[in-house]
């Protein structure tokens, strides 16, 4: 630990953590400190009743415009095939953005996998029936 002077006027040294940087007070300093005043609040501005009155009306009109927007719950997708992923309880989701790139990766991937899949299916279909 290293002593650091709090103020030049008060006298008082605390010790301080090396490692981890806690404060140590001896015994019965935080009652030498002096008192710092509390800072003064700032006036807070009232605004007359019809301001407020405005006020209020505008957010419950917000509040009800929101309210009115479209029901997702019994709304039907917009596209057809999202209604196949519901019958089958998947989710889906409304107001998605609109994707930016394709999965041609993807779709290559299938492409060049399908037709060797199904080659190898009947090369060991016919494997296996050289075997009975």
């Amino acid at each position: 630990m290293f002593e650091v002077a709090l103020d030049s006027s008060s006298g008082i040294k605390v010790e301080v953590c090396r490692i981890c940087e806690f404060v140590w007070f001896d015994a019965g300093e935080t009652q030498t400190l002096p008192a710092r005043p509390l800072p003064k609040p700032k006036p807070q501005v009232v605004l007359p009743q019809e301001a407020r009155e405005a006020i209020a009306l505008a957010k419950v009109q917000q509040l009800a415009e929101q309210a009115r927007g479209s029901d997702f719950d019994s709304a039907p997708p917009d596209e057809w095939w999202k209604s196949i992923a519901a019958f089958f309880g998947m989710p889906v989701e409304f107001d998605a953005p609109a994707k930016k790139r394709r999965p041609v990766v993807s779709w290559f991937w299938q492409g060049s996998s399908s037709p060797q899949v199904f080659t190898h299916f009947f090369i060991c279909r016919r494997l296996s029936n050289f075997s009975d």
